[in-house]
């Protein structure tokens, strides 16, 4: 007759199986823990913080918080924070536009003028020092669905070479998928002119 294990031997096999089998699904996520840990570890050390640097959260005063997109190391070692409008289109229609000066050494701060919104500008340092924004938020877009009449210019073409074309503020204009738009001004058209 053929050996059979106990059942005792059976249960025990199955048991450690089930095991080594928990442990080989489980290790992955042990060892991504561990190393987690070790790192958190590894870069709060001096030494590593001395040689690497090192981030830390600014507690910056109620008064000085913006929503801020950009921010420049001057050579002063003081840091630039600029929001402008800080995307917030009833600051921008206020005119209200937030720049403020950190230094860190002192941690302190300054609001700093801004005349206009430097919001989505782009910056650059220049060999002197100074700090070069360019751009800026012109104006805020209308989505989709707040859109009630068309922005801009609308190209007419008059091929009347005879007269010129007029328009009178009211004329509604079709477009080939069926918008329509409404002239807010009277428009004439000169008239076209012949090539032989």
């Amino acid at each position: 007759m053929a050996y059979r294990p106990s059942k005792q031997m059976r249960k025990t096999l199955l048991g450690g199986g089930a095991v080594v089998l928990l442990a080989g699904l489980n290790a992955p996520a042990a060892l991504s823990f561990a190393e987690d840990r070790y790192h958190a570890y590894k870069i709060d050390q001096p030494e590593y913080k001395a040689e690497y640097g090192s981030w830390e959260r600014v507690d910056i005063p109620k008064e000085y918080r913006t929503n801020a997109i950009h921010a420049a190391l001057l050579h002063t070692g003081k840091v630039l924070i600029v929001a402008g409008s800080g995307n917030d289109e009833k600051n921008f229609d206020a005119g209200t536009f937030d720049t403020v000066l950190w230094d860190p050494a002192e941690n302190t701060f300054q609001k700093i003028p801004t005349p206009e919104d430097f919001f989505c500008g782009g910056h650059a340092q220049l060999p002197d020092g100074r700090l070069l924004i360019a751009g800026g938020t012109a104006r805020y877009e209308v989505l989709d669905d707040k859109v009630k009449r068309a922005g801009g210019g609308m190209r007419v073409k008059n091929e009347n070479p005879d007269k010129p074309l007029k328009l009178k503020k009211g004329t509604v204009f079709r477009s080939p998928s069926g918008v329509e738009y409404v002239a807010k001004f009277d428009v004439t058209v000169p008239k076209a002119k012949r090539e032989f």
